[in-house]
């Protein structure tokens, strides 16, 4: 029978996961020796032929508690080739890694093992430090999945509690608040408290939004946007009358150039012109306006947001997009340039309508912001 090639023990692999190795080898003497170096570092279970290491997957209840499965290729009954394509018809190469062990030498042997499925091979007399660094990169690499699945399923399950158990009692509440005031028969005290009341809900609810969207972004699939033709100058304006409506001291001067027709999500695009608008005015000095300009080019429109007073630090512009900002160190409330995650979700909404956003800021100029929108896909 073929042996390792190297005699001497190994030294040990640094930080080397433990995981949980089905070792499937015909051989009593070769599967000790394989076994005798991956206990090292793992947990092995030991079969001498496919048919036994089936059947003992089957009762597992799956690949659930096996990191790697390592495989002799030349086995009795059901061969490594027909164990290795029952398993991927069942499970991926990622959550269930087989690394075969072959004495052949011949190329088709191993392009028909990696066909078949196969992560990776180690040719027989094997290097015993070879055959430890190959199992626990396949290790390595299908916890690191497994954990991305989990985080993945968390964000998700994540999202559902948000959406459902804190946005559907907060609509309740401004729901209400809206009835109380429509109703006519509560007293200046009563009604400004119930319109406090509907503020907060309304603030919260955007929070809420944000939280969702800041999630969606991360789990990578991005912000889903919902295209279709629209103006994109009606949208500006009417979103603006919405933040005007929440400043009313403020002043916001409004410029209109060219078509602002395209495709894009209205309900997405409003989101973009209210944090944008919304911020310039919360960061700029009062009694000085904010501009808000849409030109329509070729093939695109340009959506722009100035207000005048401090410029924006560059070490702050440079991280200005990033989730959760909270402004320049050293400064207080009043001149705080936190953005929180709106400009992060800002970004994330431009880029999936296939656009870009970028700052400029300076004392001289105040300080601009730039959305350029393609008018299609």
């Amino acid at each position: 029978m073929d042996t390792p090639s190297s005699s001497a023990p190994p030294p040990r692999l640094q930080e080397a996961p433990r995981g949980r190795v089905w070792l499937v080898e015909d051989s009593p003497l070769e599967a000790e020796q394989a076994r005798a170096l991956l206990a090292d570092a793992h947990e092995v279970r030991v079969f001498t032929d496919g048919a036994s290491f089936l059947e003992a997957l089957e009762e597992n209840a799956g690949a659930d508690g096996v990191d790697l499965v390592v495989l002799d290729w030349r086995l009795p009954g059901v061969s490594g080739l027909e164990a290795c394509r029952f398993l991927r018809e069942r499970y991926d190469e990622v959550m269930l890694p087989v690394l075969v062990l072959t004495a052949s030498t011949a190329r088709e042997d191993r392009t028909q093992a990696l066909a078949a499925g196969a992560n990776d091979f180690v040719s027989k007399p094997y290097d015993a430090l070879e055959l430890l660094a190959r199992a626990r990169t396949l290790v390595r690499t299908r916890r690191l999945a497994q954990a991305q699945r989990e985080r993945v399923q968390f964000e998700q399950e994540f999202v559902g509690i948000v959406s459902h158990d804190l946005r559907t009692p907060l609509a309740a509440v401004r729901l209400t608040a809206e009835t109380l005031l429509h109703d006519g028969s509560l007293d200046g005290r009563a009604a400004q408290a119930i319109v406090r009341i509907q503020s907060a809900a309304e603030h919260t609810l955007g929070l809420v939004r944000d939280l969702l969207d800041f999630t969606r972004a991360r789990m990578g699939g991005g912000i889903p946007v919902l295209r279709r033709p629209l103006d994109l100058h009606a949208v500006v304006q009417e979103a603006l009358q919405e933040v005007q409506a929440a400043y009313p001291e403020r002043e916001l001067r409004v410029e209109v150039q060219g078509s602002g027709e395209g495709l894009w999500d209205g309900r997405r695009m409003a989101q973009v012109v209210e944090n944008l608008a919304s911020n310039a005015l919360k960061y700029s000095p009062e009694g000085t306006p904010v501009r808000v300009s849409t030109r329509g080019e070729a093939d695109q429109v340009v959506l722009e947001v100035h207000n005048a007073g401090d410029p924006l630090a560059p070490e702050l512009q440079a991280r200005l997009f990033e989730p959760l900002q909270r402004g320049a160190p050293g400064l207080d409330a009043a001149q705080d340039r936190s953005v929180g995650l709106g400009l992060y979700i800002v970004r994330q909404l431009v880029r999936a309508h296939g656009g870009s956003v970028e700052v400029r800021s300076s004392g001289e100029e105040g300080t601009l912001f730039r959305v350029c929108l393609p008018r299609g896909p």
